[in-house]
């Protein structure tokens, strides 16, 4: 099972391998953002979230108004922190995409055959 020529070209051609390296020091920042901390203790972004939650309590449940503005203050510095963690993600699958869509077709019709064979 091995690619044509013309497929080898395109693969050279149209992939750049450092693109990977891109993609490691992208998951690498959404890894650092989610690992628990050294002592064992969870992520800030856990934490942040537990926090949300009380003052969520705090405002809808007790009346505690004058605790809205740490609630959205919180709520809209955990969306950017996430929207940044995704961007991230969605910076690893792109370069996987654009490799994956390079995936020749005599390797897919070779593993057909194989499935076929072992059938």
């Amino acid at each position: 099972m091995t690619m044509t020529d013309a497929e080898w070209q395109q693969l050279v051609t149209q992939f750049q391998i450092p693109s990977l390296l891109v993609a490691v020091e992208a998951l690498d920042r959404v890894r650092n953002a989610l690992r628990d901390h050294a002592d064992g203790s969870p992520p800030q972004l856990r934490t942040d979230l537990l926090r949300l939650q009380v003052l969520s309590l705090s405002v809808i449940h007790h009346g505690a108004r004058d605790q809205a503005p740490a609630l959205f203050e919180l709520a809209g510095a955990l969306e950017d922190q996430i929207s940044a963690e995704i961007d991230g993600l969605e910076q690893v699958r792109a370069v996987l995409l654009q490799l994956t869509q390079l995936h020749p077709d005599s390797l897919v019709e070779a593993a057909l055959d194989d499935e076929t064979a072992d059938a």
